[in-house]
């Protein structure tokens, strides 16, 4: 069993900010911060988000993240594993990928995480394959993108990973954020 809900350390979050916020500078301006003024967000906002699940991830399964900065897109994030980030605080959240980063992005397996508006607290919701994504999937549009979505009752409440090469996953002790 393996606790599902994890808080980050005030070193963390200012790692996530920092990464985040250079992420987010090293793209086209155009790809910036496109919603941003629209919700009242911080500069960086999205990748904040992502590195702080990553982060998060990372000390649970015992990796390393990601530290790189990409000017398009990024590689996926663990060894086969794509780790999504969402605020949605109520019940029937979503894995949402969007249409675009499906066609480039081929990962064995997707975490799903919700973050907590301050970045302190990461709850992961569960893994689910991307052949069983593949079988679940459906369309939704969020913010003007087309996303291929599963709700979380789809997915499997254990946090997936890769270690030497071979699948492993810990079961939740199903805690919430509060």
């Amino acid at each position: 069993m393996i606790n599902n809900v994890y808080k980050l350390s005030e070193e963390e979050r200012a790692l996530a900010k920092k990464l985040g916020n250079a992420r987010n500078n090293a793209k086209h301006e155009s790809f910036r911060d496109k919603d941003r003024f629209k919700i009242n967000r911080e500069s960086g906002y999205s990748h904040i988000l992502g590195i702080s699940a990553e982060i998060a991830y990372a000390a649970l399964t015992n990796q390393e993240i990601d530290t790189k900065i990409y000017d398009l897109g990024d590689e996926i994030d663990f060894d086969g594993v794509e780790v999504k980030a969402a605020t949605w605080p109520h019940k029937n959240i979503e894995l949402k990928i969007p249409f675009e980063e499906y066609e480039k992005k081929n990962p064995k397996i997707y975490v799903l995480a919700r973050i907590d508006k301050n970045y302190t607290t990461v709850e992961f919701i569960g893994s689910i394959s991307r052949k069983t994504f593949d079988k679940l999937k459906y369309c939704k549009k969020h913010t003007q993108v087309n996303n291929w979505c599963v709700n979380e009752d789809q997915m499997s409440k254990v946090l997936a990973f890769f270690k030497d090469g071979k699948y492993e996953q810990k079961e939740f002790n199903s805690k919430k954020i509060s």
